[in-house]
């Protein structure tokens, strides 16, 4: 059993309360945009034209319902920190994408989500200083994660930070650098998203700890598992084979990135309950 050192810094309770609110919401919403991908005009907050970004979009709830579960059970900051690591480039993506189509938003869940997300950024920023004002020490590195793991990520960091980059900077023309046609708006989300997931693992891979990788890798399997699942339902979107080809082709890579991981920390026993004094 791994015993937690009471001299490191603990998650401060403004991180924790804003992980226990999130993990629900996302699961929640992960999964009813992913199962009712078709029919978002009545069960979603604005209409998806195309079911496979409405499953793109639920993936990424879904995988990070997971990612913030695994932070509520951390007691120490440094490993919750890889946890939030990409949720300022997602809140503040999905906040900018909101007000700029806000008119596209219908029903009560169009009014939770624009209620929800003018919230979530000022609610995250609070939460991070709160937490800079928690007194202890980070621990450092320990372990290194094998240099191909890395690699592996970097890559896909690398990758997912560029469709970002490029999604949010031409939203109406999304189609020149993405797999399927996307409006605006389900540009400006997958962006956010990608931007989130991307800055994550660009954190993992640059930090090389262990320790962080747990988390990380479930959802990652669950995120790369559940896109595989949407090109196989909707896949008649795509623009042509080769663009199917290299999204299946990316989206195993992510599973099997995160196989590793979790196979790596199954085995070193990360997945163990923590012991020792409470932080």
């Amino acid at each position: 059993m791994r015993a937690v050192d009471s001299r490191v810094r603990p998650v401060g309770f403004g991180i924790r309360a804003f992980l226990l609110v999130a993990t629900p919401l996302a699961f929640l919403g992960g999964t009813q945009v992913t199962l009712l991908s078709e029919h978002t005009q009545t069960y979603w907050a604005w209409t998806i034209a195309l079911p496979i970004s409405a499953i793109f979009i639920g993936a990424s709830f879904c995988a990070t319902s997971v990612l913030f579960a695994w932070g509520l059970q951390q007691r120490e900051w440094i490993r919750v920190r890889a946890v939030v690591s990409g949720g300022p480039f997602v809140t503040v993506g999905l906040l900018v994408a909101t007000l700029r189509h806000i008119g596209e938003f219908h029903g009560a869940v169009g009014v939770i989500w624009v209620e929800a997300y003018v919230f979530a950024v000022p609610a995250f920023l609070a939460a991070a200083v709160q937490q800079l004002t928690v007194p202890g020490r980070d621990r450092p590195v320990e372990e290194r994660l094998p240099a191909w793991l890395r690699g592996a990520l970097a890559l896909q960091a690398i990758a997912m930070l560029a469709w970002g980059v490029l999604l949010f900077a031409r939203p109406h023309h999304a189609g020149a650098v993405w797999p399927w046609p996307l409006a605006p708006l389900a540009a400006e989300a997958i962006a956010a998203w990608l931007l989130g997931i991307g800055g994550s693992a660009a954190y993992i891979s640059l930090r090389g700890d262990r320790a962080d990788m747990p988390g990380a890798a479930l959802s990652y399997i669950v995120l790369g598992a559940i896109w595989i699942g949407g090109a196989i339902f909707a896949g008649d979107a795509f623009r042509n084979g080769l663009d199917t080809v290299l999204y299946i082709l990316f989206a195993a890579s992510v599973i099997v990135v995160g196989l590793a991981g979790a196979t790596i920390s199954y085995r070193e026993g990360r997945y163990l309950p923590l012991s020792g004094e409470s932080a």
